[in-house]
């Protein structure tokens, strides 16, 4: 009987699996193939940029490496057909690897769980409110876009960076890092600047807060042996990114004439909205689910995670800082390339946050002792996480029906 309903359960598992691939795989292939076709009126992205630089092999990285192969290959639309293709599948592998995320880290979660997680981040926003917010995706503080091909490529790489580095962060200091691991981190943060260096930026000032704190606390030779090795790991990444740099500022790759350069600037006009209350309600719209979540693990006393926690948090709130206080002047001042580490470690902030408040909220359900309020801050939780994904799905309609995706 148990074996039976066992075997249901896989049966069950499989099904949806299969069903979510295929919807997944459709839609998408879909939208990306109209992107990269862009017929007249519809169908706004980057796409046909990016399909145009690389067949030239105009480009700083990874994809305008593909792109050319691909031109030598096939030709309109085909090479079109493949591009949406490699969209789709960076996407695909990119659900996978969270759903390996939450089996290393958060075991606890049963299948199921860990697939409607993965799932709903793929279409993740923030709450959209149509009374104050015209838009979904300009001026957001992590919806997930779809109209850069190589956004997907730096979440995917940046991703798997993080499913090796909080195996080894909570006491890298200590411990070490063996040489397969380093290679492994080295690799992933690499191939994620590749694509685009936002993530590798967020990384640094993080991990780069994280070594100063960490020998200042033990002053030790071993620790600092140890932060050393961990920081062997960035230079081929930093190395990547000095290219790219030289590239587009100093060789002016895609400048045409007109200079770009990279500067200070007290407040980026990405974060605030023309009102007060509309930026605090945008703000709320992003951050009330995390927060809920923290209260609920200040109030259980659950510290074992504090490190990785911290290491999440500090990713995205260094992407807001960059965004906020670094950009770009000349022909690229309006392209907005400093606001691209914002999404992705916004995806890795909410896919820690959400398996951590349904692992509590598993815990907490299973418990002999209720703390009281408790229960509100759960259903509280998931009314916003529900109201989230609903304003993703929406988005999500939105750009596959061929509208521009700056609505």
């Amino acid at each position: 009987m148990e074996n039976d309903k066992f075997l249901n359960r896989k049966i069950s598992y499989v099904s949806l699996v299969c069903i979510i691939s295929i919807f997944l795989s459709s839609t998408l292939t879909a939208m990306f193939f109209g992107m990269a076709i862009n017929p007249e009126g519809f169908y706004f992205s980057d796409s046909v940029l990016h399909i145009e630089s690389g067949s030239i092999m105009q480009g700083y990285g990874l994809e305008s490496i593909f792109v050319y192969i691909c031109s030598r290959l096939f030709k309109y639309p085909f090479l079109q057909l493949v591009f949406a293709l490699y969209e789709m599948v960076l996407i695909l592998i990119t659900w996978r690897i969270a759903l390996l995320f939450m089996k290393r880290y958060f075991s606890a979660l049963t299948e199921c769980e860990r697939l409607i997680i993965s799932t709903g981040l793929i279409f993740l926003s923030g709450i959209y409110v149509p009374a104050l917010h015209s838009l979904f995706y300009i001026n957001s503080l992590g919806t997930q876009p779809w109209h850069n091909s190589t956004f997907f490529g730096m979440r995917l790489f940046g991703l798997l960076y993080i499913y090796e580095l909080m195996e080894v962060f909570p006491n890298y200091y200590d411990n070490g890092i063996s040489l397969n691991k380093g290679i492994k981190l080295a690799v992933f943060l690499a191939v994620s600047t590749l694509f685009k260096p936002n993530f590798l930026i967020c990384v640094c000032l993080t991990i780069g807060f994280a070594f100063v704190f960490d020998f200042f606390r033990h002053r030790s030779l071993k620790t600092f042996s140890n932060i050393f090795f961990m920081a062997l790991t960035f230079i081929p990444s930093i190395m990547v990114m000095g290219i790219q740099y030289f590239l587009v500022y100093i060789y002016g790759m895609f400048d045409e004439g007109e200079s770009s350069g990279v500067e200070l600037s007290l407040i980026s006009g990405w974060i605030w909205e023309q009102s007060i209350i509309s930026t605090i309600v945008k703000f709320f719209a992003f951050w009330s689910f995390p927060l809920i979540v923290c209260v609920i693990i200040r109030v259980l006393k659950q510290n074992e995670r504090n490190r990785t926690t911290l290491l999440v948090s500090g990713l995205y709130a260094s992407s807001i800082a960059i965004c906020n206080f670094i950009r770009e002047t000349g022909k690229r001042s309006g392209d907005g390339n400093f606001v691209w580490g914002m999404p992705v470690t916004y995806y890795i902030f909410m896919l820690y946050f959400i398996a951590l408040f349904i692992s509590e909220y598993d815990k907490y359900k299973n418990s002999n002792e209720k703390v009281k309020g408790m229960s509100i801050l759960f259903r509280a939780g998931f009314i916003v996480l529900i109201l989230q994904l609903i304003s993703g799905l929406i988005y999500y309609f939105i750009v596959l029906s061929g509208l521009s995706y700056w609505r």
